[in-house]
């Protein structure tokens, strides 16, 4: 009888929580709609207004955000990141080899030919990085 009375209850309760999720997901869903649809409303008035005012700008920010940029920019950081890890590897072991100036090299070598920077910018990067306060080190190209 026990266990046929907890098997009830179980049951019961189960049954209560569907019909509690099936009752409010009517309303929820009602709500996150209008949500969704004033805030696509608002987003294309914006962007009809910002059109009128100067469409040649809303045309650039749009391919400023295409893939190919974004996959450029994500090279870029992971390259900047490289540059700071090798400086991380010298302090670690406290010394420095051919290995970390070709590496700091090649990583010079790819932003100047896959991101396009300028080899001026590229020493006063690495130098930054190179004579980062506590490495001790001087930065000569």
């Amino acid at each position: 009888m026990r266990q046929f009375l907890f098997i009830a209850v179980v049951r019961a309760t189960e049954l209560s929580i569907r019909l509690s999720d099936w009752i409010f997901a009517i309303p929820t869903w009602v709500v996150i709609s209008l949500y969704l649809s004033s805030r696509s409303t608002v987003a294309r008035i914006g962007l009809l207004f910002m059109n009128i005012i100067d469409r040649e700008q809303v045309v650039a920010a749009n391919e400023a955000d295409s893939p190919e940029d974004l996959h450029l920019q994500q090279t870029e950081l992971e390259l900047l990141n490289a540059a700071s890890q090798i400086r991380d590897h010298y302090l670690e072991t406290g010394n420095w080899t051919q290995e970390h100036t070709d590496a700091i090299e090649a990583v010079g070598n790819k932003l100047l030919n896959v991101c396009g920077w300028e080899e001026e910018s590229i020493h006063e990067y690495m130098r930054r990085v190179v004579e980062a306060e506590g490495t001790g080190l001087g930065y000569g190209p």
